[in-house]
């Protein structure tokens, strides 16, 4: 009898043993949310293919586990595969519906914020690896699509101001001084200092202007200057210009009254405009059906020579090619500025008012806003 209770005492024993074994095995297997938390360690340092196993049998255990797909975008950037990162998050964005905003609960709030910097780091790294020297088409659309996320990212800001310089310099090495100024001007579109955006403001300008210079200068020659030399109206030397006018008055007007020699001048400058209007369209290349006076900016001219006789007024002013040229410029980016849906006025041109200094003459336009 005792042997069969030490038989019994054995099976039992035996039977208790087998249960706390099933037990300590049940107890040992990983539930999804172990294999996510094992995953967030495995990255923290750094270690892409341990994070990867983790997080994806946290996936395959539970696929509606969305934290575990959200950080494999993070593996993906650990090993700098960028366009899968990118898919990942994406992916999950449009299945989340988190371009409205607006309709999300405060988990959900959470989970696009946490996105939303994952995609500002993508696009850091992203634009980081890539040589704008070699791939330039590249890195500027990766870093575009950065700033459409977030435009007021201040690295990318950067990269991209780095980036448009490069570029510009190029261009300028090229010369390609229109390009350049290009370049220059996406910087003003940028989130960055204010006086950033003022200089390449300015550079690109000044790139404009040399660039136009040497297409004015091709023109000058060819369509005003054969005519200006048969006239004796330009000399070669100081590079002037002369415009003579000859006004017919009304007889009433004194040559002794200030007030008439005023108004025979103002008279005369009216005349010179549209002929100043024309030599700005052809030094610029443009083909407008007309000038709006109101923009063009009329350089200081020199009054060389102006009689008042009973019924008539002659004046011979000269303006240099340089202002010429400089007066084209700033009415040619008028028009290239000029918005397309803006009515063109259609309107004879008006002075404003002339002021003289010496044998120095200014002449202001009406303003579009102005009255007669």
């Amino acid at each position: 009898m005792s042997r069969r209770i030490g038989q019994s005492s054995s099976l039992l024993w035996g039977g208790i043993v087998t249960l706390f074994l099933a037990f300590a095995v049940m107890g040992c297997e990983s539930t999804p949310e172990d294999e996510l938390m094992d995953g967030r360690q495995a990255l923290t340092v750094r270690d892409a293919d341990r994070a990867e196993e983790h997080l994806r049998a946290a996936i395959e255990a539970n696929p509606e586990l969305l934290e575990a797909r959200r950080l494999m975008a993070d593996v993906h950037m650990l090993r700098a595969d960028y366009d899968l990162a990118e898919e990942v998050l994406d992916e999950l964005w449009t299945e989340l519906s988190f371009d409205i905003e607006s309709d999300l609960d405060p988990d959900q709030r959470r989970t696009r914020m946490l996105m939303t910097n994952q995609y500002t780091n993508l696009y850091r790294k992203w634009a980081e690896s890539i040589d704008y020297g070699e791939r330039p088409e590249s890195f500027e659309s990766v870093a575009k699509t950065g700033l459409e996320r977030n435009r007021r990212d201040s690295r990318l800001n950067s990269l991209m101001v780095e980036y448009y310089r490069a570029r510009a310099d190029e261009f300028v090495v090229k010369n390609d001084r229109l390009q350049a100024a290009r370049m220059l001007e996406q910087i003003d579109e940028l989130h960055t200092f204010t006086d950033t955006r003022r200089e390449a403001r300015e550079q690109a300008r000044q790139l404009r202007r040399e660039a136009f210079r040497d297409q004015a200068q091709e023109r000058f020659e060819t369509e005003l200057r054969p005519d200006l030399v048969e006239a004796e109206a330009y000399d070669e030397q100081s590079r002037t210009i002369y415009l003579t006018v000859e006004q017919s008055l009304d007889r009433r007007l004194d040559p002794d009254d200030s007030e008439a020699v005023d108004l025979a001048r103002m008279m005369a400058a009216q005349t010179l405009l549209p002929r100043l209007g024309q030599y700005a369209l052809s030094l610029g290349g443009l083909e407008v059906e007309s000038v709006e006076f109101s923009a063009l900016e009329i350089p200081g001219l020199r009054i060389v020579d102006e009689t008042f006789h009973s019924r008539r007024y002659d004046m011979v002013v000269g303006l240099t090619q340089d202002d010429l040229f400089d007066m084209a410029f700033d009415y040619a980016e008028y028009e290239r500025l000029r918005p397309e849906d803006q009515p063109r006025i259609q309107a004879e041109p008006q002075i404003r008012q002339i002021v003289v200094e010496g044998d120095r003459i200014s002449v202001e336009t009406k303003g579009l806003d102005e009255g007669d």
